[in-house]
Formats: structure tokens, sequence, C-alpha cells
């Protein structure tokens, strides 16, 4: 491996690092966001007004609205305002035109209004997901990935035998050279 090849390598190995750093942050938020808002019917308030940005309510990731609940006291108010007036633990409500929690292919959260498959923020979602894959696919260039996971590899097994299993080969491909549809506007930062 020349100087330059290693330079290379080098630079690849601590961009996925820095990555796994930031990713990790919010997939494990993501795993509690999940675990706070899952079951069938009723959906628990507090998580939707909650768990957003600094405490805040979640909010849609394509209209950037929070979940407005549906029935009782509640129907047509926000989650964050509904907890507002009604702190109380475990209270669940309906959602306004339904609710979509949704972990993406880098394993970060996002959230949409609608039901899986017809229309609104989730339909415009998955059509937006889709353009932007395809745009990534008509620039990627197998050749050149092919290339730089040689490096990364042989940079590895030279520097770090420990981290040059395929499984870490893999995760570093996964992480830098597939397509990521980024944080979301839930996320932490």
């Amino acid at each position: 491996m020349t100087d330059d090849e290693h330079a290379t390598a080098r630079a690849l190995y601590q961009a996925y690092l820095a990555r796994v750093v930031v990713l990790d942050r919010h997939r494990r938020f993501a795993d509690r966001v999940v675990e706070a808002t899952s079951g069938s019917g009723q959906t628990p308030v507090e998580p939707l007004a909650t768990m957003g940005k600094h405490g805040g309510p979640l909010r849609c990731d394509v209209c950037g609205k929070p979940m407005i609940l549906e029935g009782g006291a509640f129907d047509g108010v926000h989650a964050d305002e509904a907890w507002r007036r009604n702190p109380q633990q475990g209270w669940k409500s309906w959602m306004s035109g339904g609710l979509v929690v949704q972990i993406e292919s880098n394993r970060t959260l996002r959230i949409y209004h609608g039901y899986p498959g017809r229309s609104g923020c989730v339909q415009k979602a998955a059509k937006a997901d889709a353009a932007d894959r395809a745009e990534f696919r008509s620039r990627s260039n197998p050749t050149e990935v092919s290339a730089k996971l040689a490096l990364i590899r042989a940079y590895l097994k030279a520097e770090l035998p420990d981290q040059s299993s395929d499984a870490v080969v893999s995760d570093i491909y996964k992480l830098l050279f597939v397509y990521d549809p980024g944080l979301g506007i839930n996320s932490l930062e």
C-alpha cells in the first residue's frame, strides 16, 4: 500500500468512526421513541409531547407539525398542548389522521402523519425517499467503492488486525457507501 493509499484508507476509517459516534446516539434515541410509542390502538401521549428536540413535541418529518389528538376533551389539540394541560402518566389518545413511527435504513427515527401505504405525509415521504435513493444510485460508482473497500480492508489488516473482519468492513460499507437518509427533524441535534 502506498503512502497515499494508506492516508486515504485511514481517513475513510476515521470518517467511519466519527459517523458511528453520531449515529449511535440517534439510534438509541430512536429505539426509546419506538418503545415509548409502541402498542396497538391508542398511542401514549407523553412520548409525542415530550420526546422531541429539547423536550418538545415529536414532529412529522414531512410537514414539521406535531401530532394532533382525536376524540375526547383534547380533540384537535396538539399532543404537546394536551400534555401541558393534563400531565398524567400513561394516558393515551387516538391520533388524528394516523401516526407512523418508522426506523430508517440507518436506524434513525422518522415520524409521519398518516397510515402506511396511504395518502398524506407517509406517501409524500415514500416518494421523496424513492427519488433520493434513485439520485444516490445515479451518482454511485461501484468500481470506486470497491477500490476504496479494498484499501480499507488492507489498512485494517495491516494496522488494526482485530478490526479487519468481514463484519467490520461490511459495517463500514453500510455507513460510508450506502444511501443515508440523514437524521430527520426529530434528531437530537
